[in-house]
């Protein structure tokens, strides 16, 4: 995210939400200064009467106080807030309802939200979970233990004691994941790292929760949020916010214990020590820290995830200001008993002060009031006491020594000492107010002490996104961990880091990056040219930059053989030989270089990519050196996760190139040593739609299962290292099966393993993840991976899946046998992501996808064929006979009415014509009416369905182009219509057009008859097949010939001609009487003759030679012509190329086509039935459509976890299984039928159907064989 630049002043707005109170600060992102402040109580603690132990808070109370501080903050400033960052309390739970979490309302012009549908949230200190009850608890999968407080410990707790309360809610989170979740109106809670370590049942190594540890004990899976980073965006807001605007980019919700620490540990020596309502005394671990693997629940020092995968050790005691406040609280209540009152602030400071006035006392207070995590059952205690010191001062500075006291003993002041802890940072406002806890702190840790009096979390969590928003926030971080430069809070740099070069100042001149205009086209890999690519814009610092001020020069035979370049890198690794890398590593130690730094990369690609891109079979020594050497740097998950940065191999990892070369060996040590498991070769190379490219889905797992590599598949989904994902989708959305969809390509070899493959992760995930659906998950084009199989054309693919059917696995099985008896059987078919009624169906896609592949093919297979079939008979050929009748009814009235239109008003001049005050003339304006309407609805309908189905020229042969001629009819109709309004004769020409071509769209419902519907598509594709070529080449003869005998002709000749004609004319007359005919010669002045056409006009000659085509040319015109020879030449040719070759030609070839269109016709036929029937279903309104649902819903889970899908009944006859099973091999098979496939059953389930069926069996067997070998069947026939 960029700085913003148009705004001279912008602020990032931090909100905690504490136990007791709610804070919100404004912090300038330029200057990093705190501008305005504002905290409220929420006095929002509930009295939980079911449970005494019970600590829960009013959200509603909470949200209020959060509203009180927004409206104490300049509406000015929250105009200009960039940014929202929220922490709080880490531990505690609140449920909500997604959908119906929050009320927006707008108050005085300001939005802002009431929570509805919410749990109450129970805090932190909830102290029902005890330590007998965390006992029973499953152990985690992580470095933390589960403790009272916890999220999943306090869901745990629910489900034994009340579980219908979690049954109400669809998300859990913290309060502030809930603030975030309502602010950006998220479907799902997101959560930080940070709190959902301190949910517990999360393993931070990993970043994933302990889902099938959770699972078998049956936690509610549902509820647990999304993880993201710590520090990442959650999402924006939904709605302007007390004047925040919309979209504003908010972050996941961070702990409060973390935001404090952020803002105050300068320096990576310092320890915090926060005090506010509890206590946490911490310091930062070293950068290659990594916390042990199983929890030690006795131990009081936690692990806490921090930033940039760093971890804090914290000792958090339950105890801190909590305590005194409970000290002051029974003060007051026994002031109360007096009969005094007395306010508890004025209390508070008489503590302080009679504290103050006692340096020390006696008097012994033990301080766990609510017990520890690592200790619940211990209690509070006080011991020493004597006369001498019960007073108040004495009490005071006993109760004050206690909570500092507690906090050391978790983590004395020795191990501060060995950590390298050089001073503590006091932070809380329980420490910043009391002199006393000061003084203490000071007394028992021993170290320099800084207070932090103006530090808090609502600061630190805006520092932390003000960081992040202006693109810095690794180099601030790794400011803070002292690593290479001070800190600048002005820096705007991306992701800035120096590295060091130990060129000497002469050749550093010298060196210039060399240009090349195929970077982006380089190979992957190559050891015979030059794949090495400068980095461009790299600062780094020169080692040698004093040699030249001292001037000192050093031998350069002694520099460059110590000297390691990428050069020499990539060769000693491509070569394989270990000797060749000796010295590698002191080199690197000794210059201060890693091998990620980018002079050791070449766009992107390692040492470790170019090793393994080097394997001699399967093993490359330098691998593990490499590793070994990254390692010891403190570099090594940087080293992995390496990846290409060009755009043709963008993205590709080590990981991925282990796969691609088959290694096993190396991809378990890859994963083993922290290989990002989810990362994405998204490069143009690894991109579908490409020519040259391989697409396999993007991500390792996807591509071990394209390349068919089961083994691998199996380590990568179940290994204690970190499993994948397996909903995981790439940047298309697609999974793992979408993308095995997309590789395979229906060859016999191809299809086996992708079958297999495709069927193993299926399995393999079911038995590692039981409620994922695999095959549910669409991408981002709404595709499952069957309705991805049946737009791409996968049609064996396609036919698996459908016809699926796993044993022992009959909830992954797509087809399941219910009954079976000889050759026939029933199955039950599951139709999601089939049927037409859903969205996006592989029904629907086939249908209309006019450029999908094997297109006719697929409508065959079975349920398919059947479910088109049943959905005809269903409710389509009644809808499509009512359309019948409604159309041909349509023509008889447009047919009348244009003909009485033209009969009747003969008399008159110029339309418009009127109508008669009369029954006709009522029935004519009808007439119209219902001819207009007609055609505006083909209209509308046409453009409806243009936008639908967007058809193309192939659409056209297959599916048929009647649409088209509907729509072609309404606009003819319509411009007849609008000439006729504007008394244009020419409306006529239009109207007689569109009545013949209304007569001829009544072919349409030829569909409804298999053999008419046959006989119009062979119409249909020689219209647009050989008729259309023949017209093609037809006219090119006739208009070449027709210009070149208009320039043969001799106008002289014509004209001379013409003069005589009209000098005397003669004209046939005939006698009233007689049937003789005579002739009389008249002058033109007598009798006007009769004007015959000129043969210039090429309109006419082209007429001509048309009529020449079809053999009614006249030869009466050749005197016209100068060159006689010429012209029957010319003539000669034509007839020859027209009339004897063109039009035997298309006859012969229509011929041949109608031969050759027999079975392709009848697959067109039903793929336009089809089409016909899904329109026909497309306009039904929703509740017909559900009750007119093909199948029915069924249980399949026979008795075990309930499996109700809807699915649909087929019955089917194999004759070859069944006779493969019953071992019938003598019979002779040239007098045997060939039988349909599984996928092409025969067509009837019924009695008669099937008695035929066995009837033709019979009869095409020779008689004795059938007495002899078909005996046991006759029982079977009878019964049938």
């Amino acid at each position: 995210m960029a700085t913003p630049s148009s705004v001279s002043e912008w602020f990032v707005l931090g909100v905690d939400l504490g136990s007791t109170s709610v804070k919100v600060a404004l912090l300038n992102a330029q200057s990093g200064s705190v501008t305005d402040s504002k905290s409220f109580p929420t006095n929002s603690d509930l009295t939980c009467s079911s449970h005494t132990q019970a600590k829960e808070q009013d959200p509603v109370l909470i949200m209020a106080a959060l509203d009180q501080c927004m409206e104490a903050l300049p509406r000015s400033k929250l105009k200009d807030v960039k940014c929202i960052g929220v922490c709080g309390q880490m531990h505690g739970i609140m449920l909500w309802k997604s959908k119906s979490g929050c009320e927006w309302q707008s108050l005085d012009d300001t939005m802002r939200f009431v929570p509805r549908d919410v749990s109450q949230l129970i805090t932190w200190q909830d102290g029902r979970c005890g330590a007998e009850f965390l006992s029973s608890l499953p152990k985690p999968d992580s470095h933390q233990c589960v403790a009272t407080g916890f999220g999943c410990a306090t869901v745990f707790w629910y489900m034994n004691h009340s579980p219908e309360f979690l049954s109400g809610y669809s998300s859990a989170g913290t309060i502030q994941d809930y603030l975030v979740s309502m602010l950006c109106d998220l479907d799902k809670c997101v959560m930080s790292g940070q709190n959902a370590a301190s949910w517990g049942y999360f393993n931070t190594s990993t970043s994933q929760w302990n889902t099938q540890i959770l699972r078998d004990a049956g936690f509610p899976l549902h509820l647990l949020p999304v993880v993201v980073d710590s520090g990442a965006m959650a999402g924006k807001t939904s709605s302007e916010w007390f004047g925040i605007p919309a979209h504003t980019p908010v972050g996941a919700a961070l702990g409060d214990f973390q935001c404090s620490v952020y803002s105050c540990m300068m320096d990576h020596r310092d320890a915090v020590l926060n005090m506010s309502t509890s206590a946490q005394l911490t310091f930062s671990m070293p950068a290659e820290f990594t916390p042990p693997s199983s929890p030690d629940p006795l131990c009081p020092v936690a692990y806490f995830p921090y930033f940039h995968d760093s971890y804090l050790a914290v000792a958090a005691s339950l105890n801190g200001g909590n305590v005194l406040a409970t000290f002051v609280r029974m003060l007051d209540s026994w002031m109360k008993e007096f009969g005094l009152e007395v306010s508890e602030s004025s209390i508070y400071s008489q503590l302080i002060q009679s504290a103050l006035a006692q340096s020390d006392s006696s008097l012994t207070v033990t301080c766990t009031l609510l017990g520890e995590r690592h200790d619940p059952n211990t209690s509070a205690s006080v011991s020493q006491i004597s006369p001498s010191n019960l007073s108040l001062g004495h009490v005071t500075r006993a109760v004050c020594r206690g909570v500092i006291e507690n906090i050391a003993t978790m983590m004395p002041a020795q191990k501060l000492r060995a950590a390298g802890v050089q001073r503590i940072i006091g932070s809380g406002s329980a420490l910043s107010c009391n002199p006393v806890l000061q003084q203490e702190v000071e007394r028992i840790f021993q170290f320099p002490i800084v207070y932090g009096k103006s530090v808090d979390s609502a600061v630190g969590v805006a520092m932390v996104f003000s960081d992040q928003t202006q693109e810095n926030f690794d180099w601030c971080w790794e400011t803070k961990r002292g690593i290479r430069m001070s800190k600048s809070k002005s820096s705007s740099i991306s992701s800035f880091s120096l590295e060091a070069d130990d060129q000497s100042m002469d050749e550093s001149s010298k060196a210039k990056p060399k240009k090349s205009c195929l970077k982006d086209k380089m190979p992957m890999d190559s050891n015979y040219l030059d794949d090495v690519v400068e980095p461009s814009c790299t600062i780094k610092f020169n080692l040698h930059f004093d040699k030249g001020i001292r001037k000192v020069k050093e031998e350069p035979s002694q520099h460059e053989t110590e000297r390691f370049t990428i050069k020499r890198l990539f060769e000693a690794v491509s070569s394989g030989e270990v000797s060749k890398l000796q010295g590698l590593h002191m080199y690197l130690h000794k210059n201060m270089k890693r091998l990620t730094d980018s002079q050791y990369k070449s766009n992107g690609k390692t040492a470790l990519l170019k090793a393994l891109l080097n394997l001699k079979q399967g093993e490359n020594e330098t691998i593990e050196h490499l590793l070994e050497i990254a390692e010891k740097m403190g570099h090594l998950k940087e080293f992995i996760n390496a990846a290409y940065t060009d755009s043709y191999y963008k993205g590709q990892t080590a990981l991925h190139v282990a796969i691609e070369r088959r290694s096993m060996k190396f991809v378990q040590m890859l994963v083993q040593k922290g290989a990002d498991v989810h990362a994405r070769a998204c490069g143009k190379f690894f991109q579908p739609n490409q020519e040259m490219c391989f697409y396999f889905g993007e991500l390792p797992m996807s591509l071990a299962a394209c390349t068919n590599q089961p083994d691998i598949v199996d380590f990568l989904l179940d290994n204690p290292y970190q499993p994948v994902d397996v909903k995981q989708r790439d940047s298309h959305g697609n999974t793992v099966l979408h993308a095995l969809v997309s590789i395979a390509d229906n060859s016999p070899e191809n299809t086996e393993f992708v079958i297999a493959i495709y069927d193993h992760i299926l399995i393999k995930a079911d038995q590692l993840h039981l409620k994922i659906k695999l095959e549910d998950i669409e991408n981002n084009e709404g595709l499952t991976p069957i309705a991805l199989a049946a737009k791409k054309g996968k049609l064996e693919l396609f036919k698996h899946i459908v016809q699926r059917e796993l044993r022992g696995y009959r909830h992954l099985s797509r087809k399941i046998t219910e009954w079976a008896y000889g050759p026939v059987c029933s199955s039950l078919y599951d139709l999601s992501s089939l049927d037409s009624y859903e969205k996006n169906s592989a029904l629907e896609t086939i249908v209309y996808g006019s450029q999908i592949p094997n297109r006719l093919q697929m409508l065959n297979i079975e349920p398919l064929n059947r479910l088109i079939t049943e959905k005809w008979n269903r409710f389509a050929h009644r809808m499509f006979l009512f359309n019948f009748i409604a159309y041909v009814a349509y023509l008889v009235v447009f047919t009348s009415s244009a003909f009485y239109l033209e009969t009747e008003n003969r008399n008159q001049s110029r339309p418009p014509f009127r109508y008669t005050q009369n029954w006709n003339g009522f029935l004519v304006m009808t007439g119209h009416i219902i001819t207009t309407t007609g055609a505006f609805y083909f209209f509308i309908r046409g453009l409806i369905d243009m936008l639908r189905k967007r058809p193309r020229f192939q659409s056209l042969v297959i599916d048929g182009y009647t649409d088209q001629l509907f729509f072609l009819q309404a606009v003819l109709f319509l411009t007849s219509a609008l000439l006729y309004c504007f008394s244009r004769d020419e409306y006529l020409a239009f109207l007689v057009l569109c009545l013949a071509l209304s007569w001829i769209n009544l072919l349409y419902f030829s569909r409804g008859s298999k053999n008419l519907g046959i006989y119009s598509v062979m119409i249909q594709k020689m219209v647009l097949g050989e008729i259309r070529r023949f017209l093609i080449v037809y006219m090119v003869f006739l208009i070449g010939f027709s210009t070149a005998l208009v320039t043969l002709l001799d106008q002289e000749s014509i004209q001379s001609r013409s003069g005589a004609s009209r000098r005397q004319n003669v004209y046939p007359l005939t006698t009233p009487h007689s049937h003789k005919t005579r002739f009389t010669m008249t002058s033109e002045t007598e009798y006007e003759p009769c004007k015959k056409p000129t043969y210039k006009n090429i309109y006419f000659t082209t007429l001509e030679l048309f009529k020449f085509t079809i053999g009614m040319g006249d030869l009466e015109f050749t005197d016209h012509y100068k060159y006689k020879e010429v012209f029957y030449f010319l003539l000669i040719v034509y007839i020859v190329m027209t009339y004897i070759l063109l039009l035997n030609m298309l006859i012969a070839l229509m011929n041949q086509r109608v031969e050759d269109l027999s079975v392709e016709s009848t697959n067109i036929w039903k793929l336009q039935r089809a089409i016909t029937t899904l329109d026909m279903e497309w306009i039904l309104p929703e509740c017909l459509k559900r009750k007119l649902r093909s199948g029915e819903e069924k249980d399949l889970s026979g008795g075990r976890e309930p499996d109700r899908r809807w699915c649909f009944s087929v019955e089917e006859v194999n004759w070859t299984q069944w006779n493969r099973k019953v071992g019938i091999i003598n019979e002779d098979p040239g007098k045997c039928k060939e039988e349909s496939s599984p996928t092409n059953v025969q067509k009837e389930p019924s009695r008669r159907g099937l008695l035929q069926t066995f009837s033709k069996r019979k009869t095409q067997r020779p008689p004795r064989r059938e007495e002899q070998e078909l005996t046991v069947l006759n029982p079977v026939s009878s019964m049938v």
